[in-house]
């Protein structure tokens, strides 16, 4: 019976082991060169300072948002909560928009319960926001600030691998992110501190005046 044995201790056939080896590392080669430029296109690759304006989202009447509308516009950027110990933070943000509505700040709120303190569907939070703080800013369909679901917005706003800025990572309801005219991330201001906490103004008002 014949018997091919590539690594047998003779010159010929050590010839041949070593001709096969070349020919299947032109063959790896061949199909590296093909399909990398595969992978380059379909791999997740993240990238620093993207906008916020670059984000599509669902609003909390159910309908599709692109957050470019608001280039020009400074945003705060909250994660709110209806049953949270910092819900009386909704008369502040209300306060706030309503104030500087017109001077170009736009509140933007994005329910979540990731810390266990919101509503289960988007039609009560609606409902309690209104009936309750009277909001009128703009509110947005429930969505995870950290863990496995977190939404693709907060991850940017988390991550300065994705911001570019800093790392800033929801660590309770109502973290408030300032955004400037471009749509890039300028500073947080933390959960248990008021949106009218002097900081936060100074930065809002130094973004409009453009200082």
């Amino acid at each position: 019976m014949f018997k091919v044995n590539y690594c047998k201790q003779n010159y010929i056939d050590e010839i041949l082991c070593l001709n096969n080896k070349f020919r299947l590392d032109r063959w790896f080669s061949k199909l590296t060169f093909l399909f990398f430029p595969l992978f380059l296109i379909f791999s997740p690759v993240q990238t620093s300072n993207t906008s916020i304006h670059s984000f599509k989202m669902t609003n909390i009447d159910g309908e599709e948002v692109d957050l470019a509308k608001y280039k020009g516009k400074v945003l705060i950027i909250v994660n709110v909560a209806s049953n949270s110990p910092l819900t009386v933070q909704y008369a502040s943000l209300q306060k706030l928009y309503t104030e500087y509505k017109a001077k170009g700040v736009v509140v933007l709120g994005f329910p979540s319960n990731s810390y266990k303190g919101e509503l289960e569907t988007d039609k009560e939070i609606r409902s309690f926001c209104r009936s309750k703080y009277k909001i009128t800013f703009p509110l947005f369909s429930k969505v995870a600030v950290k863990g496995a679901s977190q939404h693709q917005l907060f991850k940017y706003l988390s991550s300065k691998s994705l911001n570019g800025v800093m790392d800033a990572p929801a660590s309770w309801d109502f973290q408030k992110y300032i955004i400037d005219k471009s749509g890039k991330l300028i500073q947080t201001i933390e959960p248990n501190k008021d949106i009218y906490d002097a900081d936060a103004l100074a930065t809002i008002d130094k973004l409009l005046t453009g200082a």
